[in-house]
């Protein structure tokens, strides 16, 4: 049996095309982050079995590739994470990447105008066995937010102050 599962966490945005749009990326956070949020849900993800898809840039010397997690980069290089390949080393994968869903733009041509759509990450979720677990989703879902997400943390932490306060 297997399941599969695309998980979005986005930003819808309107507005100038001369701004640059901010949706989650996954570079807004250390890898180990995540990693930590997975755990805290309950899904556990071997770092020996994972990896990242890095475009990096060294003098005279560009491309991508597709390296182990914890790999390193000389700090006079110029490398960004792609995509994530994280795995638990059994049955377990998910891919992540940033993406980004234009619904409106300006007509050919025109300079300026107005930019609309969808920016985040998109997760791509898959998992094999003879029993799955459903509840996986909604732990990596809450993960990922838990991670990415700083609106939502940020009301979460509002609420939570709201409450102390009642408490008190």
């Amino acid at each position: 049996m297997e399941l599969r599962e695309r998980i979005l966490i986005g930003k819808h945005y309107f507005g100038s095309g001369c701004e640059p749009v901010k949706g989650y990326s996954i570079n807004d956070q250390p890898y180990q982050t995540l990693l930590k949020n997975l755990h805290e849900e309950g899904v556990a993800i071997s770092e020996e079995h994972s990896q990242k898809t890095i475009e990096y840039r060294l003098p005279e010397i560009e491309g991508e590739a597709t390296v182990p997690l914890e790999t390193e980069f000389p700090k006079y290089s110029e490398a960004q994470v792609t995509s994530y390949i994280l795995r638990d080393g059994k049955s377990l994968e998910l891919k992540l990447k940033d993406y980004e869903d234009i619904t409106s733009r300006p007509a050919p041509g025109i300079i300026g105008g107005s930019i609309g759509g969808n920016f985040g990450i998109i997760g791509h979720l898959k998992i094999k066995g003879e029993k799955i677990n459903q509840e996986i989703v909604e732990k990596v879902r809450n993960a990922l937010e838990k991670t990415y997400d700083e609106d939502k943390n940020r009301i979460i932490e509002n609420l939570k102050k709201l409450k102390l306060k009642e408490d008190k």
